[in-house]
């Protein structure tokens, strides 16, 4: 397998999931948005943590040499980063709003998905080189 396609197969589903948060995040009334404005920070706990298991996931591919401390805590970075670009990109959308506890909740679930998957993944192969 070339390095960009393991590159690929490895970013690939975290970028598409992002992708899939930032459409969602574009809609002024997403699905079931009614039914969960009671539950915002449990759903935004279970949506990132999905994220910080396909980032930790990505990361223990491409940088087997990490700690697997250093790749959590650079996941649960990443989504917490996210999370933030999220809520400001809502910002824009008629009538969603800006909410500091939603992002609290995405780096928390960025935290707990990439912890999950640090914890049961395998440890990644090593090239015969290495």
């Amino acid at each position: 397998m070339t390095v960009a396609r393991g590159r690929l197969l490895a970013w690939g589903p975290p970028a598409l999931y992002a992708a899939g948060i930032f459409a969602l995040s574009s809609l002024p009334h997403p699905p079931a948005a009614e039914a969960l404005k009671d539950h915002d920070g449990w759903f935004h706990l279970v949506e990132y943590a999905v994220l910080g298991l396909l980032v930790a996931r990505a990361f223990l591919h491409t940088r087997p040499a990490w700690s697997r401390a250093a790749v959590v805590a650079a996941s649960a970075a990443a989504c917490g980063a996210y999370g933030l670009t999220d809520e400001i990109h809502q910002s824009f959308v008629p009538p969603r709003s800006v909410q500091a506890s939603d992002v609290v909740s995405d780096l928390v679930g960025g935290l707990a998905g990439a912890a999950a998957w640090a914890a049961c993944a395998r440890p990644a192969r090593r090239s015969a080189r290495a």
